[in-house]
Parts: C-alpha cells; structure tokens; sequence
C-alpha cells in the first residue's frame, strides 16, 4: 500500500464512527499520521510470540497489560511468573495472575523484548501502556 508516495505495507487505523484516523506505516523509520477527525482509541496490530493480536495504546495506562485469554493464545501461559500475583487498581479493580517478564514482540519490522502483567477477565486482551513507551522511547 501506498501513500503520499510511500511505497509500503501499512497499516489504516479507523475510528469507531468510519472515519479515517491515522495511517501508520510499516517501517520502523517512516511514520506517517493523517487527522480526518480527533483519534478517540488508537488499535495497533502487533505480533506476540509470532501471535497476531490487536493491541490497544494507553499512554494513560501505567502498565502494559494482558488477559490471561490472550496469554494462552500467544502460548505465554508457562512464562507467568506467579510469585506477582495481587490485585490491580486503577479505574476499576482486576486480579492479577503475575507477570510475562520477557516476550517478543514485532511492530512492523521491529522485534521488542516486552514485559506484560496478566490479568485475569479484563475485558481488553492487550493494553500496551506507558511503561513500554517510555522503555522503547516512542
């Protein structure tokens, strides 16, 4: 796919209501953002343990966050660290069943070494928030 002369793989981003939000390429060095209407949740499509799964951005979010549905799904479920174990609050409340302390992760050409906390019935399967953001400086 192809835009503004960028002959590339990306990635078009919608908002609830249709209209388009956001253009993301697929090259690391190439970011290209195109504003239609305000962005109100961003989804970006992410590989995890060579999983597909659609990860939702939270700069608000201190932690990155997975359920444990979607743990399983990626084949992470014997890389819980369980000695994490707790509750989580913030918004609401959520039982944590531990922490993934390394898996890979890939947007677009890029592979990361990321950490997630598992927790149980979210109601999102992946929460990618500001502790990753700020570890890859993005």
């Amino acid at each position: 796919m192809g835009f503004g002369g960028i002959d590339c793989d990306g990635v078009m981003v919608l908002s609830a209501s249709g209209d388009l939000c956001l253009f993301v390429c697929g090259c690391v060095s190439c970011f290209v953002f195109v504003f239609r209407s305000r962005v109100v949740m961003l989804y970006v499509p992410m590989i995890v343990n060579k999983v597909p799964v659609t990860a939702f951005v939270d700069s608000g979010a201190q932690s990155t966050i997975m359920s444990v549905e979607c743990a399983q799904r990626c084949n992470l479920e014997r890389l819980i660290d369980r000695r994490y174990a707790g509750m989580a609050v913030g918004v609401g409340t959520a039982k944590i069943i531990g922490k993934v302390h390394a898996a890979v992760l890939q947007v677009g050409t890029a592979s990361l070494t990321c950490a997630f906390t598992i927790l149980d019935n979210q109601g999102m399967d992946f929460l990618f928030g500001l502790d990753m953001l700020k570890k890859f400086q993005v």
